[in-house]
């Protein structure tokens, strides 16, 4: 064998973790990106890419707790091209406010997390060891050491906000190591610990329920700044601009319209009303793993390989908008398996396609019937319900089965992430026409920081402003008319 194929060979099993531990810290480095508010939220969301020889970069992922708990969470993407690599960086930096930095600082924050973490029983995630250590350089003297405080105030700060995470056994681990009332904490059922809860400004943010400050959109000094022009604008009007700006003629003020109408909608309901609503938010995706890598439930499985391989073609024809093409492949697929859920929820999607009312109305009702707890079919039939307005029947499902996927599969936790998001989007929808704008406005949010995506987001986001619009105008009618 000639050494030329024995090196290709070989190096087909080199998994990208033995790559990363024998050859990550030869890649040149490419950028590093930390959040910009890292030291005031006490959480550094860190990004170190490094770039092969041909181009492609390979980036580790690290989440340094730098008040308690050093690096909590790390992941990696290995050898993918620039475009992706950018795709991804964008909705990073919308969510987190990324900011390019240098390499020394977010050794020195990883590093030194972890050291002051340890210091108080605390391990660095599993595969910061396995892996993602080597995407850094070697913890040596070749690096500067930085000055950076960790902890909160000379203490160790917990903050939990997450009820699924084991924060019982975090307190019994800090009552260890540093001592009952030498460590200061946030739990999610709101308990703060003395000194916390004394901290200037503290009741002013936390009395309030937590939906009250999450908005959907980050209003950020720039967005500030816009918000201030447009209506310093607004306050220089003469007579004539104003007449058509109240006509409609002159449009602006658009990110203050937004803050604003939010603003007015959170006031007409109370604190409890508020958290209500934020609670079932939450409750919607409590217990729910979303996995790109989620088992297929057993009655959706083919036994031939190939006739999977139709399935996802008949998908891809659907995307494409070829809806024809996928109902060939989809009935003869029917011909072998005329009771699988993924073959109804296909046909379905392929009628209504093709704008065949009737048939795909008589799919769904016969799908559902069938397969109530498939969540496919549940959002498909959902929507049925919604637009044939039959609310009460809605209600009546939900009653009767429970809403989150929790109640409707109690022995399922892990789904694709388009299964969940897809289903709590009808609900989005549902709740939209049906006026529960609280409620609403509770799933928009979660749907936000489950990652949906952006585009798709962004549509519904619109759609909850057009409402709370209406909703408001509604409201000064109401009021007018009570008027005369």
């Amino acid at each position: 064998m000639s050494k030329k194929k024995n090196r290709k060979l070989i190096s087909k099993n080199i998994s990208p973790e033995n790559y990363i531990k024998n050859r990550g810290r030869n890649l040149p480095i490419y950028e590093c990106l930390i959040n910009k508010e890292w030291r005031e939220d006490g959480l550094a969301q860190i990004i170190i890419v490094r770039q092969h020889s041909n181009g492609n970069l390979t980036f580790g992922i690290y989440l340094a707790d730098v008040y308690c708990r050093g690096v909590k969470d790390t992941a990696y993407k290995f050898n993918i091209p620039v475009r992706e690599y950018l795709d991804i960086i964008e909705e990073f930096t919308e969510k987190a406010n990324l900011i390019k930095t240098d390499y020394s600082l977010v050794h020195n924050i990883i590093y030194g997390s972890i050291e002051y973490a340890e210091d108080f029983g605390f391990l660095p995630h599993r595969d910061f060891k396995k892996v993602t250590r080597y995407l850094l350089e070697e913890d040596d003297d070749t690096i500067d050491l930085l000055d950076i405080e960790f902890g909160f105030n000379g203490k160790p700060y917990l903050i939990v906000v997450n009820e699924n995470e084991p924060y019982k056994k975090y307190l019994a681990i800090l009552d260890k190591t540093a001592g009952p009332g030498n460590y200061n904490f946030i739990l999610p059922s709101g308990e703060v610990s003395e000194e916390i809860a004394e901290l200037e400004g503290f009741d002013e943010v936390f009395s309030n329920p937590p939906f009250v400050f999450l908005e959907p959109k980050k209003f950020d000094d720039e967005t500030e700044s816009i918000i201030e022009k447009e209506l310093s604008e607004y306050d220089n009007f003469d007579d004539e601009q104003l007449k058509k700006f109240e006509e409609g003629e002159i449009e602006f003020l658009t990110e203050s319209n937004i803050r604003m109408s939010e603003m007015v909608f959170a006031t007409m309901f109370s604190e409890e009303e508020v958290q209500e609503a934020y609670d079932h938010g939450v409750e919607l995706f409590e217990g729910i793993e979303m996995n790109d890598e989620a088992e297929i439930d057993d009655d959706e499985l083919f036994p031939d390989e190939s006739d999977m391989e139709l399935l996802f073609q008949a998908y891809e024809q659907i995307d494409n908008d070829n809806p024809k093409k996928a109902l060939k492949i989809t009935n003869r697929l029917l011909t072998k398996y005329p009771d699988k859920p993924s073959l109804l929820s296909l046909l379905y999607l392929c009628y209504s396609a093709l704008n065949k009312v009737r048939k795909s109305e008589d799919i769904i009702l016969y799908a559902y019937q069938k397969f109530p707890k498939n969540i496919s079919i549940r959002s498909y039939y959902f929507s049925y319900l919604i637009s044939k307005e039959k609310f009460d029947e809605v209600e009546k499902i939900i009653a009767a089965t429970g809403l989150a996927l929790k109640d409707v599969n109690p022995n399922k936790s892990s789904y694709a992430p388009t299964i969940v998001i897809g289903y709590y989007q009808t609900i989005f929808f549902y709740y939209i026409v049906t006026k529960q704008l609280l409620k609403a406005k509770s799933i928009l949010y979660q749907l936000k920081i489950n990652g949906t995506n952006q585009t798709v987001y962004d549509s519904f986001y619109n759609l909850y402003l057009q409402s709370v619009d209406i909703f408001l105008e509604e409201i000064e009618t109401e009021l007018q008319d009570g008027d005369e």
